[in-house]
């Protein structure tokens, strides 16, 4: 990767995220590995000088550092140097997300994250800087003008499944205020070169935003109510579209179960919490923006 002709570090960079690409195949296949610390710290410092490098070496790095970050099992986490690397890794790969021309390098970025998010000790061992994260893509998944880019954004919020990796409820209610914004302004932001990622940005939107109503705990319904109240009608329209568009040419189960899941576990917060009178009008409402017309199973 100091090679100064670029083409050498470009199929450097692809021949070091085939190899990621394996070790992650490999962890899923056969549990964690015995590859040397000192080889994995070489590794994370080779993908790292290739993130920040031209932008055709760049997807390849960010998405060997993805790998990488999904490799590593929680003994590596718990080690000051691998902490450090990780730490650095995560924000480029947000940076490369987040700034830049070159979109495949952003989408990649992206797509990068939401591979290294797999890894649920990362996730636990880096809370507040996933917090961080999911902050940004939020607002990634709303302002970006490239459509792969912001499903890929989406895409990636909606990775973990505990509820605990989103902070506290006021950030948990600023990211789905982002997503809801998204769907909003998709017509106002759209040229006629993204005309064709519309659906799925809308489907990717409406599946994170299904994913994060599902998660709810009982001190987040207020405030992700009140963030649902200026997008509801938005939501009903975009969210009918997708739900039965998908049923009648069955392409998405994962968005059809998705709805159902959200709606399921909403409406068991309110049984669970059924003689809390100050709260039962925020289950309502939130049910209302999520019932779908003339729907059946």
């Amino acid at each position: 990767m100091e090679d100064p002709n670029v083409e050498v570090r470009l199929k450097a960079a692809w021949a070091l995220a085939n190899v990621t690409d394996a070790l992650v195949l490999g962890r899923n296949l056969q549990g964690e590995g015995d590859i040397p610390e000192d080889l994995l710290i070489r590794i994370g410092n080779v993908a790292h000088r290739a993130s920040i490098d031209n932008d055709r070496v760049r997807s390849n790095g960010v998405r060997a550092l993805g790998n990488l970050i999904r490799y590593l099992s929680s003994s590596v986490l718990s080690k000051n140097e691998f902490r450090a690397m990780v730490q650095t890794s995560i924000e480029t790969l947000i940076k490369c997300a987040s700034v830049g021309s070159n979109m495949k390098v952003r989408w990649n970025a992206c797509y990068a994250l939401g591979n290294a998010f797999h890894n649920n000790d990362v996730i636990d061992a880096f809370r507040s800087s996933c917090v961080g994260v999911f902050g940004s893509l939020s607002v990634l998944a709303k302002e970006c003008k490239n459509f792969k880019v912001r499903i890929n954004a989406a895409a990636v919020i909606a990775v973990p499944s505990d509820r605990i990796a989103y902070g506290e409820s006021k950030q948990l209610a600023s990211i789905c205020e982002n997503l809801l914004g998204g769907l909003e302004n998709i017509q106002a932001s759209m040229d006629f070169v993204e005309y064709q990622h519309r659906d799925n940005l809308v489907d990717q939107l409406c599946s994170t935003i299904l994913h994060l109503v599902g998660i709810l705990v009982i001190s987040d319904v207020e405030a992700v109510e009140k963030v649902f109240v200026p997008f509801r009608q938005t939501l009903n329209l975009y969210l009918n579209r997708c739900i039965l568009s998908n049923r009648a040419e069955n392409k998405s189960v994962e968005l059809i179960e998705g709805h159902k899941r959200a709606m399921f576990h909403i409406s068991n917060l309110k049984v669970e919490h059924s003689t809390d009178d100050c709260v039962e009008p925020f289950f309502d409402k939130l049910l209302s923006y999520f019932t779908i017309d003339s729907v059946t199973d």
